[in-house]
Formats: structure tokens, sequence, C-alpha cells
């Protein structure tokens, strides 16, 4: 039987804004904030950006504020609830602080990651992925007449007045490193399902606003992942 039952799985959520120039007046009160609230151990200063991070090699857990976009990343995270509810605390605190104003936002995104553990050679995997997404495969062969070596997808859709991306195929484990922070316990063989969901041109928007996306989001990064195994896999 096949394993397709592993899933890893990293995330980021970013928030893109009008650029502003105060920012960098407050960049320290911003460290000590964020640290404190959040308990990152580890956070640097540049000239227009803070980082922080659960770990000085770099970790799981990462975040970041600059004086045009923001974001909060996660690696490997043990719930599919975990992402989202870290990225809407971080929001949430970013907020409270005095003198931070949030500029109009041009861009809010969840980025998510996935690799499904395929139990078989890259070949059978490819062959099914071809099967289920690309009807007129033999057509291709038959057009450049020579035989498909490797296969995948990229797509954007729009859902009302957001939109996703989706880029997903068949990836050894050399290839899926070239995608992944973390390269630990990747499988030889798996099905590698990258989605982008976001919405442009928000203007002037609350917390509660920018904590319902982040949520709507994440969970459509799964529901989208689900629906696309049931593709590939069955059900």
């Amino acid at each position: 039987m096949v394993m397709r039952d592993k899933i890893i799985s990293e995330h980021i959520f970013e928030l893109r804004y009008e650029p502003f120039g105060t920012l960098l007046d407050i960049r320290g009160t911003i460290a000590d904030e964020i640290k404190k609230q959040l308990d990152f151990k580890h956070w640097f200063i540049t000239e227009n950006r803070i980082d922080f991070r659960d770990n000085e090699d770099g970790g799981r857990e990462m975040a970041f504020i600059s004086f045009r976009n923001l974001g909060y990343v996660s690696l490997r995270p043990p719930t599919k609830n975990y992402f989202q509810d870290k990225s809407a605390r971080f929001m949430k605190e970013i907020l409270k602080i005095e003198n931070f104003k949030m500029n109009p936002i041009h861009r809010i995104g969840i980025r998510s990651m996935f690799v499904i553990t395929y139990g078989d050679k890259f070949e059978s995997l490819k062959d099914l992925f071809g099967q289920k997404t690309l009807s007129r495969e033999t057509d291709f062969e038959k057009l450049f007449e020579a035989k498909i070596f490797d296969n995948g997808i990229s797509m954007i859709f729009r859902s009302g007045d957001s939109f996703f991306k989706i880029v997903s195929g068949p990836m050894e484990k050399e290839q899926m490193k070239g995608f992944l922070r973390i390269h630990d316990d990747l499988p030889e063989v798996g099905l590698f399902f990258d989605i982008d969901n976001y919405k442009k041109d928000l203007g002037e928007i609350d917390e509660r606003e920018i904590s319902s996306l982040i949520k709507n989001f994440s969970e459509k990064s799964w529901l989208r992942l689900e629906s696309f195994k049931t593709l590939i896999f069955g059900s």
C-alpha cells in the first residue's frame, strides 16, 4: 500500500502596506514589546527592519517588521490552527504598540507549502499526477516526440475579491530542499503543493478584519490541499 498520510507543512503570513518612515524611530520599542509578549528569545535590528526568532540559528518560529511589510513564519506547526493563532496574536500585539500606525494595506496573504509523503517511486507518482492533471499528456508526448521526464502545474484562481495561486507536482527529496527551509525527515518522494491565498488593495482595515482574513486564508489552504490530495490519490 502506498503511504500518503504524512504531511509536512511550512506557512508564511505577510502584510504589505504603504511605507512609513516613522517606524525607524520606534524599532527599539517594537523589539522590546514583541520579545516580551510573544516570548521570542532572539531578535536583531537592521537599518529598516526588526527580525525575531525562537532560536539563534533560525528555529521554527520567525517574525519580521519593516517600514513596508511585516510577517510571521511557522515551520512544521504541530496543529492546523497553530499558525493562524500565532499570526493573529502577532498582529494584535503589533497594533497595540504606541506610535505604530497601520498605513493603507496593499496586500495580505498566506502562503502554505505542503509535502505529502508518497511511498513509491518517483516515476509512479509522476505518471499518476499526469493522469489526474494533464488530460492531454499523451498528445504532448506526440507533439514533441519525447517522453515527459517531470511534470507540474501552476495556476491562479479568483474567488470573490480574493485570489489564490497553486503550484504543485511530484518531487524527490533534493528538489524539495530548494523550497522548504527544514530538511529533516523529508521523504524520498512526495507530492509538493504550494498555495498562496491573498487579497489586494484593502486600504485601511482594523485588527479584527486582518485576523478574520488570516483565519480564512489559513483554513482555505488546508481545505484546498485536501481537495487536491483527493483529486490525485482518491478518497
